[in-house]
C-alpha cells in the first residue's frame, strides 16, 4: 500500500484586549539587585517573572537557544521535562505533555498541545515544527492552558517569540559543513532603516544528504533540505505605540523515510550433523532488519510550504497596554510514501488518499 496526501490549510486571527502590564521592552532592562537574574515570560498573556507564574513552566532564553545550538522543535522537546514528540514525517508531528496528545496523523487535524508563534495560533499540526532561530525565548506550558489558550490546549501550549528588530546594527553569519554533506547556515540583519523604522531580517538553511538507501531505486532516503525566512519591520511613531509587521516562510523538500527495512540473513557457515537443518532455516528466514537499507518501488517525497503573516499594534495608557493582533498562515504539504513495501512483490498499485 502507498499513500499519497495533500493538504491545504488557511487560518485568519483577530484579537484585542488590555492587559496591565509594562511594556516587555522595557520590562527586561529591569535587574534585580543580587540574586538570581530575572527571567520574564508572557505566559499569561502579560509580562511577569516566571518565578511569580503559577503554572509548570519552562523557559529557554536566546542565551540558552543559542549556546545548545537549538535548531528543531525536537530539541526543545527532548529538554522539557513531561514533554514528548513522534514525528510521522516532515508535516505531522504528534506532541504530548503529561501524556495528554493525539493519535491522529492526519495534516489537517486538530493538536491538544497549541503550537503559537508570536501569540499567534498555528491552528494545525502540519505548520507546527518549524526551525528555532533566533528566537527571544520558547515558553514551554504544562497542562490545560484553556482559559488563556483556547480549547485546542489541554495538553499545554509551546509559545515561540522571536527577536523583534532594533535601532542598533547588528549582523551575525554562521556556516558550518560536515559529513553526509551537511551545511547549515544562518543569517540575521538588524538595523534602524529611518528613526522611526527598523527592520530585521532573519535566514536559516540547513541540509544533508540520505542516511537510508532505497536498494529498489538508488534513491537517497531520510535526507534533510529546510530554507526558513523571517522578515520584520517595527514601526515605533511615539514613545507610546509600536506597529510591527512580520513575515516568514518555511520550505522543506525531502526523498521521504526509510519505512519499509530490508531485512537480514545469517550469513553463517552451515552446521553439520544435527545443526544442517536449522542452519540452512536460518539462511532463508530473515533474522533482523537493516534501518538504513529500505525497499520500495515508489519514488517517495515530502514537500512542505508555510507562509505567514502577522501584525501587532501596541499603545501604553496609563492603565495599562493596549494590544491588537492579527495573523494569517497557509500551509500546503504533500507526501507520497511506500508504507507496507509489497509493491515489489506484485501488488495491484498504490492507494490513494487525500486529507
Amino acid at each position: 500500500m502507498s499513500l499519497i496526501r495533500k493538504s491545504v490549510t488557511r487560518c485568519l486571527v483577530a484579537a484585542a484586549g488590555a492587559t496591565a502590564a509594562v511594556p516587555l521592552a522595557l520590562a527586561q532592562q529591569a535587574e534585580r539587585a543580587g540574586g538570581l537574574e530575572e527571567i520574564l515570560v508572557t505566559a499569561q498573556k502579560r509580562v511577569e517573572s516566571a518565578q511569580d507564574v503559577p503554572i509548570a513552566l519552562t523557559v529557554f532564553d536566546s542565551q540558552t537557544l543559542e549556546r545548545a545550538n537549538i535548531q528543531r522543535i525536537e530539541e526543545i522537546v527532548w529538554r522539557t521535562p513531561n514533554f514528548t514528540m513522534m514525528r510521522v514525517n516532515v508535516g505531522e508531528p504528534q506532541f504530548y505533555i503529561r501524556g495528554v496528545g493525539s493519535t491522529s496523523d492526519s495534516a489537517a487535524g486538530d493538536p491538544t498541545v497549541g503550537v503559537f508563534q508570536d501569540e499567534i495560533y498555528v491552528g494545525r499540526v502540519s505548520g507546527a515544527a518549524f526551525d528555532v532561530f533566533d528566537m527571544e525565548r520558547v515558553e514551554v506550558l504544562r497542562g490545560p492552558q484553556g482559559t488563556l489558550f483556547g480549547r485546542n490546549t489541554s495538553g499545554g501550549a509551546v509559545n515561540f517569540i522571536p527577536n523583534r528588530p532594533e535601532q542598533d546594527f547588528f549582523a551575525s553569519a554562521e556556516l558550518s559543513y560536515g559529513n553526509y554533506d551537511s551545511l547549515d547556515g544562518r543569517l540575521v540583519l538588524n538595523g534602524g532603516l529611518t528613526d522611526t523604522l527598523a527592520g530585521r531580517l532573519s535566514v536559516s538553511h540547513r541540509e544533508h544528504g540520505g542516511y537510508s538507501e532505497n536498494i529498489t531505486t538508488g534513491a537517497e532516503l531520510d535526507d534533510e533540505d529546510n530554507w526558513s525566512v523571517r522578515a520584520q519591520l517595527l514601526f515605533t511613531p511615539s514613545d507610546a505605540s509600536r506597529l510591527l509587521l512580520a513575515y516568514d516562510y518555511v520550505s522543506d523538500d525531502t526523498a521521504g523515510n526509510a519505512r519499509v527495512p530490508f531485512p537480514v540473513f545469517d550469513t553463517g557457515q552451515v552446521g553439520a550433523g544435527n545443526n544442517l537443518a536449522l542452519g540452512a532455516l536460518r539462511r532463508i528466514w530473515p533474522v533482523g532488519s537493516d534501518v538504513r537499507k529500505a525497499y520500495s518501488v515508489p519514488e517517495s517525497f515530502q514537500e512542505r510550504d508555510i507562509n505567514g503573516l502577522t501584525a501587532r499594534f501596541e499603545h501604553d495608557a496609563s492603565y495599562g497596554t493596549w494590544t491588537l493582533l492579527g495573523g494569517w498562515r497557509k500551509v500546503q504539504l504533500a507526501w507520497y510514501e511506500d508504507l507496507d513495501g509489497l509493491k515489489p512483490f506484485g501488488n495491484a498499485g498504490p492507494r490513494c488518499r487525500k486529507a
